[in-house]
């Protein structure tokens, strides 16, 4: 399938055009002739990566759609490989949640007496989401919706969603909502890091539409994710599959430093007040 007809045109263009190097999909390593092409390059100073490492090095995600079955199967081999890291990690997700739950009970009662007084029961709202191996959990939020907002099925959020109360946005712009999900996090079901739970009659829809969709589940929900610190609200399928492949990022390169890069991201974000609506 190459417009070459040897090594050397190939040097030549590459050379002239000022190339560091090439991006070569897995499929052709099974080809000889390719893969004596892609030594020689090697051996005269080019770069040779596939599309996955190079969105994986310079746009911090990995789409689905460019990996291969070898490269699932590392991801689950690495993700077992990690378990002292994951070990720390959940002494952290322990530690940090019940130092939270303490400084910010004030606010949480506050939360709690507003809810009441301006929106009345429930205060809170449960639903079922995913979690790691695909086993459901049940999560809560501060209520942010009117009741019976999905009387008709479950639905994305959309601009302006008229489901959403006035305070429910407040609650929402600065995620405060989401507070109630340290209990999870003690508990083990979710961690403070790691891809956001979805709920699963959505993620039926998003397994058929996005290859490997599953990877996301191999590790623990978090209240807070690569993706999250990374790309706007989700609300369609388009934005499902650009947020998959932060959350394959944060599986493949998963580690205790970009825990806490994130963790300071969302910091950041809540400051900001930025990011809980949907951009279209």
């Amino acid at each position: 399938d190459l417009k070459y007809t040897s090594l050397d045109e190939i040097y030549i263009d590459l050379q002239e055009n000022k190339y560091k190097g090439i991006i070569i999909d897995n499929l052709y390593f099974r080809n000889t002739e390719i893969i004596d092409v892609v030594s020689s390059l090697k051996s005269k100073g080019f770069i040779i990566v596939s599309p996955l490492n190079w969105c994986d090095k310079y746009l911090h995600k990995c789409p689905s759609s460019s990996m291969s079955q070898d490269e699932i199967l590392n991801l689950q081999i690495a993700s077992n490989k990690n378990q002292i890291q994951f070990r720390i990690k959940r002494f952290n997700d322990i530690f940090i949640s019940l130092i939270l739950l303490l400084i910010l009970s004030p606010l949480f009662l506050v939360i709690l007496i507003f809810l009441l007084v301006f929106e009345g029961k429930p205060i809170f709202y449960s639903q079922t989401r995913t979690g790691i191996n695909n086993k459901t959990i049940l999560i809560s939020k501060f209520r942010t919706m009117i009741v019976n907002a999905e009387r008709n099925g479950p639905q994305w959020s959309k601009i302006d969603d008229p489901r959403i109360t006035r305070f429910g946005k407040f609650l929402r712009k600065y995620r405060l909502d989401e507070l109630p999900q340290l209990i999870s996090v003690i508990k083990g079901e979710m961690s403070l890091i790691g891809p956001r739970p979805e709920r699963p009659e959505i993620e039926t829809l998003l397994r058929e539409k996005i290859p490997h969709y599953n990877i996301r589940n191999i590790v623990k929900p978090g209240i807070s994710g690569w993706a999250q610190v990374n790309y706007h609200y989700g609300a369609n399928l388009e934005d499902s599959i650009n947020k998959l492949s932060y959350d394959i990022y944060y599986v493949k390169n998963f580690s205790l430093a970009l825990d806490l890069i994130i963790l300071f991201k969302t910091i950041k974000i809540i400051f900001q007040a930025r990011g809980s609506q949907p951009k279209n």
